[in-house]
């Protein structure tokens, strides 16, 4: 489990205990660690939230968390400690998002629980617990304040059952036991007596604060200014704890309104509300880390979905445009992969990904792009299909003016486009045998010539290569370098094609149709089960890419509602019977009339395959007819047909169109 550094530790401590404010020092720190040594510039970014966190400073705060997050993802393994949310769930709840905040840790619970991550466990559980009281739910808040003090007491923190202590109070009070709040504050202060490090500044005040509401609610107004006087002999922690500060100036403004005081106690609570307003409490929190942005840019991610979720998506967004290019999946065997992936990407060596076409072989890219940290600098996709290959020599490395005929002035390549980011070669396999020699020497040198130049040219550009075509039988055939491949497959990935993750198909069709409904202004769509069930059942040569030109196609002729077989592409309801003859034993799909007329599967079985696509062209018709009351017009709309095409095909099948849908015999 990752722990914050001992030094860091140590100069947090002394800010709680008030010996100094050391925001300032870590900010220096950060500036001179976060390009050399990623993972230590997140944890002094994390510490630095958590102080902006107890100073009140909340847009502060999200902004350390929001670097620590992209540096943890920049650092070897990319892995983000489960602090990282605890202290999001902290601003969240502080900006009034409670819910969210309850539900950001419920899932850091469940996933530090699941990975033996105690200490991360029991700090959500405190908070978890906080929250409940203050929603008034004290039995589960209980239950959770007993989990962190048992898992306190066997990690031997004494400091941390400090901090459960003083939540319990907090829930006694909640619950209106008020003097239980108030003996557990005496112990507290009593065994502190002892050993004053047991309970820092901040720590102290708590607990003053808590006893002095407590006193409050039991009208014992002598004891209640007795604690709040006290709280104010700290002054210089008041002025660095805002919350406390806050806190406070609204329980002294409401002693002074038990003693008439109306005037004092107004300008009393005038004062907290500014302050409160200028630590943002009264708005909605900014952007924190479950929003992230890349370095340097507007583009934004969603890192918590991939990380605390039963089953992740991995998306990310393309930069600049903001249109979302995610690898959606919940398939176990791919998230393994994608993790593997992930814990790659940070070193800066060729990888190649092997798959069929439409897989997603470009999304992955772009995933390993961002999460080697080098998600602020160019992605470059190119074709190597795409570009004749007297063209892709010049559009890889670039010209010289006067090159070649019609070279009228120099041209960049896009190795130099690239820079430091990543140049993705698509299609690899389609690389001219002339250029794989040159992209060796690039691969091993990272030096290149342009076309017609003599100055050599120097690229930190990664690459990243795909093929859907087995490159081992293009080097037995000549046709591929055998030993560009073992340099390009330095990192080798197999992207698994969509007919062996049929579980992903419902969220993949809820992706693609949200995509569809916001690009083309069409919609609210969603995928009916019968539908969903012909789509599982497609082999889908063409993958992910062929499954949204489908629905697609599907989205435009139903334009709002429940996508059902009839929107369907007939090809691909005919590739699901031509595949899957044996309607009556596959249970994985039923025979298209029975899943929407409930026709007997075993005639349907029995005839040949004209036979049943034209069966369920008719009762289609046939339903379209009825629920139009012959309407000929109406009828066609339902099906997305044309009126005429409508007339032709009820010829074809046999249907009286002065029988209101009836069939002719």
């Amino acid at each position: 489990m990752k722990k914050v550094p001992s030094d860091l530790e140590e100069r947090y401590r002394r800010f709680l205990e008030g010996r100094g404010d050391e925001a300032v020092a870590l900010v220096v720190s950060l500036r001179e660690k976060r390009s050399e040594r990623a993972e230590e510039g997140a944890w002094a970014a994390l510490v630095l939230s958590r102080m902006y966190i107890t100073k009140g400073k909340y847009d502060l705060a999200t902004s350390y968390l929001r670097l620590a997050c992209e540096l943890f993802r920049s650092s070897p393994g990319g892995l983000i400690p489960p602090g990282l949310w605890v202290n999001r769930a902290v601003i969240l709840n502080a900006m009034g998002r409670c819910g969210d905040a309850e539900k950001l840790l419920r899932r850091v619970f469940r996933i530090s629980l699941e990975n033996g991550e105690s200490l991360a466990a029991t700090k959500a559980a405190v908070n978890l617990a906080i929250i409940l009281a203050g929603r008034h739910e004290p039995v589960e808040a209980v239950s959770f304040i007993e989990f962190a003090r048992q898992c306190y007491l066997g990690l031997g923190l004494e400091n941390g059952r400090v901090g459960v202590d003083l939540a319990r109070a907090f829930i006694e009070n909640r619950r209106g036991n008020h003097c239980e709040a108030v003996e557990i504050i005496h112990l507290l202060s009593g065994s502190a007596q002892g050993n004053p490090l047991i309970i820092d500044r901040r720590q102290r005040l708590t607990a003053l604060l808590i006893c002095a509401e407590a006193h409050l609610a039991m009208s014992d107004t002598g004891h209640a200014r007795a604690m709040l006087d006290e709280i104010a002999s700290y002054r210089e922690a008041l002025e660095l704890f805002r919350p406390v500060r806050i806190h406070w100036l609204r329980l002294v403004s409401r002693l002074e309104r038990t003693k008439g005081r109306t005037t004092v106690a107004d300008g009393l609570s005038a004062t907290a509300r500014a302050l409160a307003e200028r630590s943002g409490l009264t708005r909605q929190p900014p952007e924190g880390p479950d929003v992230i942005p890349h370095r340097g840019s507007a583009v934004k991610e969603d890192p918590f979905e991939g990380l605390c979720s039963d089953r992740p998506d991995y998306e990310m967004e393309q930069g600049g445009s903001g249109e979302r290019c995610p690898f959606v999946t919940c398939d176990a065997g791919t998230i393994s992969l994608l993790e593997r992936i992930r814990q790659s990407a940070p070193v800066p060596v060729p990888i190649l990904f092997t798959g069929e076409s439409g897989v997603g072989k470009e999304v992955v890219a772009r995933l390993v792009h961002k999460w080697s940290g080098r998600g602020s600098r160019p992605f470059v996709p190119v074709n190597a299909a795409a570009l004749p290959s007297e063209l892709f020599e010049s559009a890889l490395f670039g010209h010289a003016r006067g090159a070649f005929t019609g070279a009228g002035r120099e041209k960049k390549g896009l190795l130099e486009i690239a820079g430091e980011g990543t140049l993705f070669l698509d299609e690899i396999g389609e690389l001219p045998p002339g250029l794989q020699v040159k992209l060796l020497r690039f691969l091993d040198s990272g030096e290149y010539f342009v076309v017609g130049g003599d100055a050599i040219m120097r690229s930190g550009a990664r690459v990243v290569a795909a093929t859907n075509r087995d490159l081992e039988s293009a080097i037995v055939s000549g046709r591929f370098r055998q030993d560009l491949f073992y340099r390009l497959s330095t990192l080798r990935f197999h992207i698994p094609p969509l007919r062996e993750r049929s579980g992903d198909m419902k969220k993949l069709c809820a992706h693609f149709l949200e995509a569809i409904s916001g690009q083309y202004g069409i919609g609210p769509l969603a995928a009916g089960e019968a539908a969903l069930n012909l789509l599982a059942a497609h082999s889908w040569p063409g993958n992910a890419r062929e499954l949204r030109n489908v629905l697609l196609s599907a989205a435009i002729r139903r334009r709002k509602g429940t996508i059902t077989v009839s929107d369907i592409p007939p090809g691909v309801l005919r590739s699901v019977l031509e595949n899957r003859p044996g309607i009556e034993g596959d249970r994985g799909l039923p025979a298209p009339g029975c899943m929407i007329y409930g026709t007997n599967p075993r005639t349907c079985g029995e005839t040949a395959l004209e036979d049943r696509l034209r069966t369920t062209e008719k009762e289609m018709i046939a339903k379209a007819l009825f629920e139009a009351s012959g309407n000929m017009t109406r009828a066609a709309s339902i099906l997305g047909l044309k009126r005429t095409t409508l007339l032709y095909r009820m010829k074809r099948c046999g249907i009286d169109p002065r029988d209101k849908g009836g069939v002719r015999r």
